[in-house]
């Protein structure tokens, strides 16, 4: 009797949405590469959730809380992001810890609906898709059993006294199951046998799931090569037959698949006995590759155990000394075995799985209720008004000389006045302390004004907003120094995260033209045959000419003196000669690779000069030392002297010092 199946631990943001759309009457579960791999112990790369809501519904459902991309909206398909205000989560109370994860979020999550899908007129693409309410319907309609498996959290038999019930809304949009769900998986295809015994079948008829859609020929084999699965017999006649359709798949799909095969722990099973299959993608290399059907070549078996070996071991005598640096900066981390296996064809049968691993301005708008600015002013204008009704002599009299001396102003024009003023500062505190002092002293003597104190106390007003003090002015250059630091640290931050982005990718890219090398290599293949198999396939321009470095450089003598190795650094750069030295010692092993790998050492460690940027001088101290002698030097005849120079520096014919090199540079140009 099978044991009950571990529960898969769920993020929680993927989580949520199920419980979103249970809320909503739908039903949801996670389904396909993500169930597989929880079960064999692996971490999913990517969560997918199958529902019978429409993707009209879900758009409805996830508008407010996500941001949702239709692109795959023809084929059911919606993939949701989480806005970057929206808060974790909040997990249902009856919610068990065991089905959430403790692993980061992904962040997207496709949602598709159940669906039954039409005839395949590309070999590639249902023409069109039907939407179903009936899981088990949608579940047939996929490639592999393994892929078939569906799970739902809540829908786990009670086992123990702690495992939750499910209830019975549960129970409402889910009953048409409960005969296939085995510890919350759906397996209507029997997967979870072939996943037990590593079996890998096709979902119903074989012939029509690889006519219909032929990229799943090259990822049956991936599965093959990653996940150590044999294909079942009839899976496997069928894929043979149908391996022609591959000319319908385009070549940046081939890329893709091809390219995580040889990263594969198990590539061999992927290759041998599948000859057929892979020279319908390197069409260049037909015939040695269909004899992968009848007897591998020593050559190929070898290369295929070295790439076994260095997808697979996770220590390496090779990283040591001379060469630890170089490996760590010229491979992705992967390492090679001490000996290497091209000189032991025999395949290591006893390769290890590897597991996957506010703003403080506040605007006029809020003046009045931030400071009751305006309610003063209105107050103070009221006051005035009344007084005004019946003057004194005097009175008239100073009013008259101050409006012939232009200063008369009413109430509400000064009022607008210092709101205008107002508007010209970002310091709100300081309008407050000022304005409200002035307007207050006015209000409690409305009596004894002098329109020239209040022109007076208005000037002092505008040289706080226009003429800042000492202290303020220091203040403001804080402030803008800090911000200036802020952006500072921000672009430092950026540019950081551009140049690891750069290493990281620049690695990948040294490691995958590793690999095609050797597979390249294995194929005894020229240096133009590989290269127009690359671009048939659309590889990038730096593979390529990475690839394209590591053939040339194949039979490179071990003998290397340290003369030559300079020489080689100044014509390839240093790192690009580590990644050969790598090379050769997948091809030779260690020992034949150990000299070069001596020489980049001493070159690092004692600095020595291999290129221009190290030499003593540069281009306008040349220029200087023409000119002293009354010669005008141009852009190339600069580029020759520092060659020859160079070149002097690196044979020991001159040290890398400025007075050498001044004196000898002297000598070069009056020649």
């Amino acid at each position: 009797m099978r044991t009950a199946t571990p529960p898969i631990a769920i993020p929680a943001n993927v989580l949520a949405i199920i419980d979103t759309l249970h809320t909503h009457s739908f039903q949801a579960f996670v389904i396909g590469g993500c169930v597989r791999d929880s079960l064999l112990g692996l971490t999913p790369k990517d969560w997918d959730i199958a529902t019978n809501a429409t993707p009209k519904q879900m758009q409805a459902i996830f508008a407010k809380t996500h941001t949702i991309i239709t692109l795959g909206e023809r084929f059911g398909t919606i993939t949701l992001l989480p806005h970057s205000t929206t808060k974790p989560p909040a997990l249902p109370a009856h919610t068990n810890p065991a089905h959430t994860s403790p692993t980061p979020n992904p962040p997207t999550i496709e949602i598709t609906t159940f669906r039954l899908e039409s005839t395949y007129s590309d070999n590639r693409r249902p023409h069109s898709v039907i939407y179903t309410d009936n899981l088990l319907q949608d579940l047939m309609r996929r490639d592999f059993t393994c892929n078939a498996l569906a799970y739902n959290p809540y829908l786990r038999h009670k086992h123990s006294s702690n495992e939750q019930k499910v209830d019975s809304s549960a129970y409402a949009l889910y009953h048409r199951y409960l005969p296939y769900i085995r510890d919350g998986i759906c397996d209507y295809t029997n997967g979870l046998d072939d996943l037990a015994t590593h079996t890998l079948r096709a979902v119903g008829d074989a012939n029509a799931r690889f006519s219909e859609d032929a990229l799943r020929i090259l990822r049956a084999l991936r599965f093959q090569a990653t996940l150590d699965f044999a294909l079942e017999s009839n899976t496997r006649a069928a894929l043979l037959a149908n391996a022609k359709k591959l000319a319908a798949i385009s070549a940046e799909r081939k890329q893709e698949e091809w390219s995580k095969i040889l990263y594969a722990p198990h590539i061999a099973k992927a290759l041998i006995g599948y000859g057929a299959v892979w020279a319908e993608v390197f069409v260049e290399f037909s015939k040695p590759l269909v004899a992968l059907d009848l007897r591998p070549s020593e050559r190929m078996i070898a290369a295929l155990a070295t790439l076994e070996a260095l997808n697979s071991s996770r220590d390496s005598a090779l990283r040591d000394k001379a060469g630890s640096l170089w490996l760590a900066a010229s491979i992705d981390a992967q390492v090679l075995s001490p000996c290497s296996p091209l000189h032991n064809p025999a395949f290591s049968s006893q390769n290890k799985r590897s597991g996957a691993s506010v703003s403080s301005q506040v605007s006029l708008e809020n003046l009045e209720s931030h400071s009751g600015f305006t309610k003063q002013a209105q107050s103070l204008e009221s006051t005035f008004q009344q007084s005004y009704h019946s003057p004194t002599a005097k009175q008239a009299t100073a009013v008259q000389g101050e409006a012939e001396a232009g200063f008369f102003r009413t109430p509400r024009i000064f009022e607008e006045e210092i709101q205008a003023k107002c508007e010209k500062t970002t310091d709100i505190q300081k309008v407050d302390s000022r304005g409200n002092a002035l307007l207050s002293s006015l209000r409690e003597n409305p009596q004894g004004f002098s329109w020239q104190s209040i022109q007076t106390k208005t000037q002092n007003l505008e040289s706080t907003f226009e003429s800042p003090t000492a202290n303020q002015k220091q203040s403001q250059s804080k402030k803008v120094d800090s911000r200036e630091k802020v952006d500072c640290h921000a672009a430092a931050a950026a540019a950081a995260r551009n140049d690891r982005k750069i290493a990281a990718s620049e690695k990948v890219d040294s490691g995958l033209a590793l690999r095609l090398s050797l597979w390249f290599y294995a194929l005894d293949s020229s240096l133009e045959q590989a290269t127009s198999c690359l671009k048939a396939l659309r590889y990038k321009s730096r593979i390529i000419k990475l690839t394209e470095l590591l053939l040339s450089h194949a039979n490179l003598p071990s003998s290397q003196s340290l003369e030559s190795t300079r020489i080689l650094a100044k014509t390839l750069g240093l790192e690009s000669l580590a990644l050969i030295a790598t090379f050769l010692a997948t091809l030779h092993g260690k020992p034949y690779a150990a000299p070069l790998y001596t020489h980049i050492a001493t070159i690092q460690a004692q600095n020595l000069c291999y290129n221009r940027t190290s030499l003593a001088i540069n281009g306008k101290d040349l220029v200087t030392i023409a000119a002293c002698l009354g010669i005008a030097l141009h852009g190339r005849e600069i580029g020759r002297l520092l060659d020859t120079l160079l070149d002097e520096v690196i044979c020991s014919h001159l040290p890398n010092t400025k007075h050498a090199l001044f004196a000898r540079a002297k000598e070069l140009i009056q020649a």
